[in-house]
């Protein structure tokens, strides 16, 4: 659906001169360590009063709690509801109920048990789940036989929440039809500018039939100079999904250039200076951030 620029040659070198290096020095750990429930946690042992914490037994539950605060369970196709463990349903006031299945060592906790096979199986319940976003989509996965994978967690009030996790099969945006003209997107410095075109790629001043009244010509300020990586993230993602919206609303595909930042930065530091040419570097986060034909949905309940 977007052209995806590609990552500067330099950032890339970096990063894999960095994770080559990890692997070195795991290589050459004969007794590797691992922690659960966190380092931090771990270490807050040695310094109980600097975290709040009374005693060593205080420690302990903190440390359990931490270890026991969320479990995932994968789907599978072929199994009931796409989950061995976890069956999900659909309600008509547009709530789920949960069915989880149960380990023998948790039996107490069961709902309900029956004997299947000559096995005992255990189960708890619970009802009213509702999701936020995705509920369509669970929905569609459920009646299509699709793999659910669900992750429980915790958090520190002691409430649990259910994400789950499906895949979504999007058509090959390689394959759009520009029968009915597109919307063009040109990344800028400071800006991401839109306009509406026809078939032969000449821009167009109305759309006959289109709802609404559609600004043919928009700009969408973007400045993620001086922003962390989450904010340009964010930025980034909100500017492409008002573009998408705005796509979705006219019915015609988009499509942009396919953009290579280090040449351009040379231009513009030859041109505006060096300050504009870090402007654009700080765009170059557009590459993980514009929607590919697949993707993963986690809605959260």
């Amino acid at each position: 659906m977007f052209a995806e620029p590609q990552a500067p040659f330099a950032e890339t070198a970096i990063r894999i001169f960095v994770l080559n290096r990890q692997v070195q020095a795991t290589q050459r750990i004969d007794d590797p360590r691992i922690c659960f429930g966190s380092r931090k946690l771990f270490n807050a042992q040695h310094h109980l009063s600097d975290n709040g914490l009374d005693d060593h037994k205080d420690w302990i539950r903190a440390w359990r709690a931490a270890r026991s605060s969320q479990f995932f369970i994968e789907g599978a196709a072929r199994s009931v509801a796409g989950n061995p463990f976890v069956r999900l349903t659909g309600r008509e006031d547009a709530t789920f109920d949960l069915e989880l299945r149960l380990p023998e060592t948790l039996g107490y906790l069961a709902h309900d048990e029956a004997t299947w096979s000559g096995r005992t199986l255990r189960s708890t319940h619970f009802t009213g789940l509702h999701f936020e976003h995705g509920a369509a989509e669970i929905r569609e996965a459920l009646a299509g036989g699709k793999p659910l994978s669900y992750r429980f967690r915790r958090d520190e009030g002691g409430r649990w929440y259910v994400p789950v996790m499906l895949r979504q099969d999007f058509a090959d945006p390689s394959m759009a039809g520009f029968s009915d003209g597109c919307l063009g997107i040109d990344l800028n410095v400071d800006h991401v500018a839109l306009t509406l075109t026809d078939a032969t790629g000449n821009p167009l001043t109305c759309v006959p039939g289109a709802p609404g009244k559609p600004v043919m010509t928009r700009r969408i300020d973007l400045v993620t100079y001086g922003k962390t990586k989450a904010q340009r993230l964010d930025m980034i993602r909100k500017a492409a999904a008002e573009i998408a919206a705005l796509a979705a609303r006219l019915g015609v595909p988009v499509a942009a250039e396919q953009l290579d930042f280090t040449r351009k930065r040379a231009e513009l530091e030859t041109q505006n200076g060096k300050k504009r040419a870090r402007m654009l570097s700080s765009r170059s986060p557009t590459r993980s951030a514009w929607p590919r034909g697949r993707r993963d949905r986690t809605p959260r309940g």
